[in-house]
């Protein structure tokens, strides 16, 4: 069995650098964040938002995400294979945001088709 087509080339129009995520109690500040470039990815605007805290009152609506970036495996370049993490930082239009979440999508193969990763 195959799987579906890869995202076409022509909307992979993004470059971005991921900056690993450095715990404060482990960082030492001689050291920067390593950063990764994954190139034809696309970012798109796309507000995330969900329900916290319980029922009722005490629930309240949290935005959970401002952008998503679509990594393809096939047509997306990453460079040294780096596994995009929670807490990374991704640089993107000249801005930092933080990675909230990241999500491997599955067609038909028991591989990633493309991954979705959620930014604030």
């Amino acid at each position: 069995m195959s799987d579906v087509d890869p995202i076409p080339m022509e909307a992979l129009v993004d470059t971005i650098t991921v900056n690993e995520h450095q715990s404060a109690t482990l960082a030492n500040d001689a050291d920067p964040p390593k950063g990764h470039v994954f190139e034809h990815v696309l970012v798109q605007p796309a507000d995330k938002q969900q329900i916290t805290g319980g029922a009722g009152s005490s629930s309240k609506m949290v935005t959970t995400g401002n952008y998503l970036v679509f990594i393809d495996r096939i047509n997306s370049v990453n460079t040294d294979g780096y596994t995009i993490k929670l807490g990374d930082t991704v640089e993107w239009d000249g801005k930092p945001r933080q990675v909230t979440q990241v999500n491997p999508m599955k067609a038909f193969l028991p591989i990633p088709h493309h991954w979705e990763v959620w930014l604030s």
